[in-house]
């Protein structure tokens, strides 16, 4: 994810969309930048599968199966402002593949240059606007198809 697009407070969420039988992908988070993704205060979400099997009764049969995660960009869970690695974990059958990716957070700052207006605030009031043309061409539309389309449904080649 390019830079400028994520700030703190934001939320990266992961969905499995693979719909192949027994595939499941989990995100690694190298919150402490070292590298390594099996740190005490690095993140891996559960294991997702593209679907979790249910009961009669609509509760999940597994209760550790996860389609879903939601990832907050927040100091409060170690993950400060900056570039962020990450490995995209793929287990089919067995076979783990792992591709890594960044993504760049900055500061939720909101800067504003502009002088506030004080005092009391002008009330902006829309102009009514006038739709008989509209509604005329809408109607005269309509009463075209119902005269056209019996001609030509039954004309024949």
């Amino acid at each position: 994810v390019s830079p400028g697009i994520l700030v703190s407070s934001d939320s990266l969420f992961f969905y499995n969309v693979d719909g192949r039988e027994n595939a499941t992908h989990r995100i690694l988070v190298d919150v402490e930048g070292d590298g390594v993704f099996d740190g005490v205060d690095d993140i891996a979400t559960p294991w997702l599968s593209s679907a979790c099997e249910r009961n009669e009764t609509s509760q999940k049969v597994d209760p550790s199966c996860e389609v879903t995660y939601l990832q907050l960009l927040d100091p409060s869970n170690g993950l400060l402002p900056s570039n962020i690695s990450m490995m995209h974990q793929i287990d089919f059958n067995g076979t783990t593949e792992e591709r890594s990716f960044v993504v760049s957070f900055s500061e939720d700052s909101h800067s504003s240059d502009q002088v506030l207006p004080i005092g009391a605030v002008e009330e902006v009031q829309s102009q009514p606007t006038d739709q008989t043309p509209l509604r005329f061409a809408l109607v005269a539309s309509i009463a075209g198809i119902f005269v056209l389309l019996p001609m030509l449904l039954s004309s024949k080649p």
